[in-house]
Parts: C-alpha cells; structure tokens; sequence
C-alpha cells in the first residue's frame, strides 16, 4: 500500500476495533485503528493507534489483544500486526461489545452477563457449563445464541488465519464457518477435500492442508476429491464425457502441482471411478466416464426432443403469407429466407442458421408476423441464454425478450433449484430462442423440459461460431444428427453496402488469411505480445466513450500474456477510468464507473457467467453492478464472480456485438488460434473492427479448422438412443 521500513520492536497491546481505513476484501489485509488504555508512545490524531495487517472484518467495538512490530510508514507510525485474537480485559468494553452483537441485549442486561462471566467473555464461552451459568444468571436471553454470537468471530478468525497460510480467502472462510458454524475448525481439518472444495479453495490448497495434517496420499477422501475435481476441470472444457485416460490425464496434472510426491496408480482411480456414486459409467471402447447431471441432461434433450418432435401439430400456412409480410413491411425476401417460411408448416422444433448479414433477423421478424396470421391468438415467446443478447433481441425485434432462465422460471433453494418442467410448462405457442451456439447441454436440457407439446420451439444460431462455454456442442450435435428440421441462410445481404466485416467472414470460413481491408476493418502487424498490447491502448482511447463504456470492446484469445485479459484490464482501468473510490479484492481492484463482467451463475441473484455491467455504486465492502436494466447487490463474499471488462476473452463474447471491435491475435498459446475463434471474434463487430495480429496468428488461425473436438453423445443418441451402463460395483474392478 505505502513505502514502510520495520522497526525491531514489538509491541503488544489490548484494545478495541475503531475504524477500517482500508480493506484488501480478498486476503483481509487491511489499514485500521484500534482504541486502547495501554501506554502507546504513537497514536494519530483521534488518539487510536495505526495497525496493518491481515484480519477479519470486525466491526466496531471488537476487543482485541494484537501483538506485532512498530513500522514507519507513509502515514506515520503503526504496528505491524503478527497475530490477533479476541480478548477483553475490561468489563465496560465487554458491556459495548455485547450491547453491539446480540438482538434484544441492553445496557442492563449485559452488566448481569459481565457480572457473572467476568470481562474476558470470549475465555467463559469456552468453558462446558457456560450456557447453564448464562440462563441461570439471565433467563430472558438466548444463552445458546449469544454464546454462538461470541464463538462465531473466534471462529471466523481462526479458520480465516488457517486457510491464509494455504491461499485461502476471507470469504472462503466465511462460507465455511456459514455452513459449519462453531465446528469450522475440526470439521476443516477432519476432512479439508469435503469442507474444502464445496466452500471455494483449490484441490491444490486442500491438499496442502491435508498434507499438514497427515492425511495418506490414498487416503478416500483425496482420491474421490481428484476425480470430482478432475471431471469438474474436463467439464469446464466443454466435454459432457472422458474416459479413464482422459481422466488420469488431468489428474496427472494435479498431482505433478501437489505437495504430495506420490503418483496415485490408475487402477486405484479406476476402482474408485467405478464406485463413485456421482458418476456414470456408459459402455463403449473405451468405457465413456459422466457425471450423472450431465448424463441425465443428454438422456433428457433425447427424450425431449422425441416428445416435442411426435407431438408436432399441423399449421395453416400458405405462401400468400410471405408476400403479404413483404408488402406490409416493405421488404423483399430472398429465396432461402422465403424457403424459411416453410417453418410455419407445422409446430415441433426447428433451426434456423446463418452468419452475419444473412437476414437471421429479418427472418425471424417475418416469422413472427406470419405465426401472428396464422394464429392470432397465439403466445410467443423470445429468449436467448445472456441477458445481453436478450436485450440485443428486444432491440432487434421490437418485442420483450427475456433469458432463458427467467423464461422458465429458474428458482433456486440453497443447492437445489426448481424450474417450469411437463407439469407446469412455458404458456407459449411460439417459442424463439436466440444465440443458440451459446447454449449448453444442463440449460437446454431444462428448455426442452418446459417446452410443452404442440408448441413451436425455433433455434436461433450461427453454426460457425464457438460453441457453449458450458460443456455440450449443442447446435452442432442437433445439426449433425439430422433429426432436426434445418432452414440455413446463406445469402449476404450486407456486401451491396460495402461491409467488409461480413465479407471477411467468409473469407475466414473459406480458410483464407487474405482479408480485405476497408473503412470498417483494419489490420495492424505487430512482432509480439507486448506491441499488440500498446496498439490497443492507443487505439481504444480513440474511441472509448466513458458515457456509453459498450460502445468499444477490447477482445483477445487469452487470459494470460502481456496481450491477455489480466494484463489489458489492468492497464486500460488505470489509463480510462480515474475514479478514487473503490474495493481491493486480492490482486484486483473495482473502481466507481468499471466495466466488469460476471464469472459465474448466480441464480439467486439474478447475473449469469458473460454478463456485462458497470459499477455504480461502491459503498464500504459492497457494490452495485447495472447489467442492463437489473442492479446487482455484491457482497464481498460474491466479488470472486466478477472480473474487470475492459478487455474480454473472445469465447466471453459471444451473444454480444458492439459498434467497434479491437481484436487481438497473440502467437501464443497457439491452442487458442482457430477459425472459429477468429470468426467469432471478428462477427462481434457492427461498425469497425480494428484486428491486431501478433506475427502469423492470422495465418495460423485460419488454417486451423477450429472444431473443438468436444466430447459429447448427443448426436449419436439422437440418432439411435440406446446406452449400454456398467452398474455402479461394490468391489474391485479393471476398466
């Protein structure tokens, strides 16, 4: 924070917590002052006495004994804080801390527990008959509660002091004592993968703990943590299956990070694969290795979509329809998007694909217009998987549109969740979902699952961009299975208007790297990393807007690197935005006015993983975040899910399209360059695009046919829906 020089001299000292001049809401390293009676030869000018350190967030009033070293800083002298606990010795200090953390407990009433407990309240809960002595000597309190209200803030810090040392958070502690209440500590150590994992730290961090506390290498617990973690880390990969070379691969990975020098043989992991009751095992060569929600969710699309499919309905459509549409909206169809009317023939599901300037919008405004005279009473639905590209099709189509979560009435309840299924499906008839692509195999499983029979469901997508972040290839599966009525647009009808940005998507398509520059795109050459990063800071403060932050949008192949997001974002925060206020959150910052973006679902408060937004508010540890036309609360125990958005992956983007576009291509990693990717990335641009390619990258990119390879059944389920499991074994097993 500030330049600072020790001073050998230790100093101890009892007091109360007075004020947080500075809090890091990752690591807890904070900037505070405590009140105190001790001598203390340097104090500010409050008469409070300066500390640094990491500790919890206390609130004020807290007594504490800290014991460390003075240091000069910047700001005067302060201690240095080693170590902390809660201790009072001063029975009026108890009465205030007591006053302060329980509900219902007064000035009265709390001289009667000091009078009985002595001033060090936080020695008497410790003792076995403490509950008894509190109810004898004070029967109108909760004695359990109170003693748990006290416990709690020891328990909080020790646990916080605990996992710091392995790299843990502050919010990772508080998750932990949430669920654990008094019993963090033991329940922590007794199990650290269990307690662990289920509360944010690593595999990587558990194993540390473990290690510490003398847990086996083969120990149960650790190996169904590596394959959970394993399975969790392939999934993030966009695969719905592995197999057991697959699995043992990333576990490798794992174990060459762990503490632990120990190889773990895989005929152990195969044994505990075979008896793990999260897993499903499908037959095949090789046996094909599920977790059972991303089974379950195949099963259910399958099904789903043989439901929807039997249960199709005839429609009243004629061809008169498209030429009345044409007259009455002053348009002119081309034959693919007239042959597309033919959806309208009968309900059941249907794909519409397309890439940019082919008339997808057009299309579906069309479509809309002539379900309206076919059905006039009819409902229709919109939706699309990001609340960004569902307010992009509100704005396309002039009709609400929502996200599919809200379209089906996604409730969560504590780790479960509910949502509109067969017994309570979607009141639609018409049922529009945009961005397909982006959807994954557990959202459009739940989809289907509310779609009722009769209804006419259309799939929206542009079948050459990057599949889901999610795990699942959807709209590939469902096109390559042919069971799905398909309506391709292939006409461009943006080329008559000079847009290079669509003539250079075909081009990639094609896989040729010789682009066409013009007024809406630009290609800048740069010899590496560190180059592509000044070209982007030059070029985006030519046209950043700090009144309209979505109207440019940096997007790049990769997180790391100086030409990746962690390195941009740090840079172009300090250079446009300003702001003094804001929240420290590890080795991040979020300033008033940041563009961030979401990492996660987060159910309960309305934000899913790619959705874009911008501080508004920074109030003491909490913030607000405007996604679109919803306000998002954040405490510091969600900051974890959000991320600067100054400069974005392009797999992020997708749903998203904004007026200019600055793209970079680094060399490296060259696992990222695909035509795909490149595609996708230039398709985000409505107005210009602005390409900075590192070396041969361009080159590599459209050479590389960007098929991820993913691994999923779908497709072949939908062609022919036998599975073949091996039942879960109690004993020993070879596979």
């Amino acid at each position: 924070m500030d330049n600072k020089t020790l001073i050998e001299a230790q100093v101890i000292l009892i007091g109360t917590f007075d004020k947080m001049n500075y809090r890091n809401e990752g690591n807890g390293y904070s900037l505070f002052t405590i009140r105190t009676n001790d001598p203390c030869p340097y104090r500010n000018g409050y008469g409070s006495v300066r500390c640094a350190g990491h500790i919890p967030a206390y609130i004020e009033g807290m007594p504490l004994r800290i014991s460390g070293y003075w240091e000069q800083s910047n700001a005067g002298m302060r201690i240095h804080i080693q170590s902390v606990e809660e201790v009072s010795d001063s029975e009026a200090v108890t009465i205030r801390y007591l006053t302060g953390i329980c509900t219902g407990i007064g000035d009265a009433t709390a001289r009667k527990i000091v009078k009985e407990t002595g001033a060090d309240i936080f020695s008497f809960i410790q003792r076995q008959d403490a509950e008894e002595i509190l109810r004898r000597c004070v029967s109108n309190i909760d004695a359990a509660a109170l003693i748990r209200s006290v416990r709690n803030s020891v328990e909080q810090r020790e646990v916080f002091e605990f996992i710091l040392r392995y790299g843990g958070t502050y919010p990772d502690a508080m998750h932990i004592c949430s669920e654990y209440g008094m019993n963090s500590m033991n329940e922590l150590k007794a199990d650290p993968y269990k307690v662990g994992l289920k509360n944010g730290l690593t595999f990587l961090q558990c194993d540390n703990i473990a290690k510490d506390q003398a847990r086996d290498v083969l120990d149960k617990s650790r190996i169904n943590a590596l394959i959970s973690d394993a399975i969790n880390m392939i999934e993030k990969s966009g695969h719905t299956y592995t197999t057991l070379e697959g699995l043992m691969n990333t576990i490798n990975f794992y174990i060459k990070k762990s503490v632990y020098q120990d190889e773990v043989p895989a005929t152990i992991i195969a044994n505990a694969v075979a008896r793990h009751p999260g897993l499903i095992l499908e037959m095949g060569n090789p046996i094909r290795i599920f977790s059972k929600d991303l089974w379950n969710a195949e099963q259910d699309i399958v099904q789903s979509v043989k439901r929807i499919t039997n249960g199709e309905g005839a429609m009243a459509f004629h061809e008169d329809i498209i030429a009345e549409i044409e007259t009455e909206e002053g348009v002119h169809y081309s034959e693919d998007q007239k042959n597309s009317f033919t959806i309208l023939k009968s309900t059941g599901i249907k794909i519409l694909t397309g890439g940019p300037g082919t008339g997808k919008t057009t299309t579906i405004k069309g479509l809309i217009e002539g379900f309206r005279k076919i059905k006039p009473y009819g409902s229709i639905a919109l939706c699309a998987p990001t609340g960004r590209a569902a307010q992009h099709m509100s704005e396309t189509t002039g009709m609400e549109a929502s996200t599919i979560h809200k379209l089906i009435d996604f409730k969560p309840y504590g780790s479960d969740f509910c949502f509109k299924d067969q017994t309570d499906p979607i009141q639609a008839d018409f049922i529009i979902v945009d961005e397909v692509s982006m959807v994954d195999t557990k959202l459009m499983a739940m989809l289907l699952d509310a779609t009722k029979s009769g209804t006419l469901l259309l799939l929206v997508g542009d079948k050459d961009q990057l599949p889901s972040v999610g795990p699942g290839n959807i709209l590939h599966d469902f096109l390559s299975s042919g069971k799905i009525d398909t309506y391709m647009l292939t006409k461009n009808h943006r080329q008559k208007g000079g847009s290079f940005i669509t003539q250079n998507a075909d081009i990639i398509n094609s896989g040729s790297s010789k682009l066409i520059e013009g007024t809406d795109f630009r290609i800048y050459r740069v010899s590496n990393a560190k180059e592509a990063k000044q070209k982007a800071s030059e070029i985006v403060k030519t046209h950043y807007k700090k009144q309209d932050p979505y109207f440019v949008q940096i997007l790049t192949s990769t997180k790391m690197t100086e030409a990746g997001t962690v390195s941009l974002n740090e840079i172009l925060q300090k250079e446009l935005n300003q702001e003094k206020t804001r929240i420290d959150y590890g080795n991040f910052s979020y300033r008033l006015h940041d563009k961030v973006m979401m990492l996660n679902n987060n159910y309960e408060k309305g934000y899913f993983n790619g959705d874009i937004g911008t501080v508004i508010r920074i109030n003491g540890s909490d913030m607000t975040i405007d996604i679109g036309s919803t306000l998002i609360e954040l405490d510091r125990f969600l900051f974890q899910d959000i991320t600067l958005c100054y400069s974005a992956t392009i797999h992020k983007s997708q749903g998203s399209e904004y007026p200019v576009v600055i793209g970079i291509l680094p060399d490296h990693p060259t696992v990222m360059l695909k035509k795909n990717l490149l595609y996708t990335l230039v398709t985000r641009a409505k107005q210009l695009i602005e390409l900075i390619v590192v070396g041969n990258a361009l080159e590599i990119s459209v050479k590389n046919s960007g098929n991820e390879d993913r691994n999923t059944r779908l497709m072949q389920k939908l062609i022919s829906p036998y599975s073949e499991l091996i039942p879960m074994l109690k004993n020993k097993v070879t596979i």
